[in-house]
């Protein structure tokens, strides 16, 4: 009889995270589709800072040199999908074939 007991509480337990799960997939979704919600749990601006690798580099002030500095301009690609589920395995990698985006 005691395995009963737990079985069911296991069984209880397992439905409520589910039903929570759900819940949270459900507001996640409402957030991300909402175009009047801009940010969240964002810090606010601030400036911009660029680290050197040096102090004479520093001085000079050309970030384009520091080793730490990376541009993004170029071209990118972009897969639109209405749910966030159904983004690609693996598509941050080089090797993923993008050619149908």
């Amino acid at each position: 009889m005691k395995f009963k007991g737990y079985a069911n509480l296991v069984l209880a337990i397992a439905a409520s995270a589910m039903v929570s799960l759900s819940a949270s997939a459900k507001d996640f979704y409402k957030e991300i589709t909402n175009p009047k919600l801009l940010s969240k749990n964002t810090e606010e601006a601030r400036a911009s800072f660029l680290p050197f690798e040096s102090v004479e580099q520093a001085v000079k002030g050309n970030y384009k040199e520091s080793p730490y500095y990376k541009s993004l301009n170029g071209t990118w690609k972009f897969f639109y999908t209405e749910n966030p589920y159904n983004v690609p395995v693996n598509f941050m990698s080089p090797a993923l074939d993008d050619s149908k985006w």
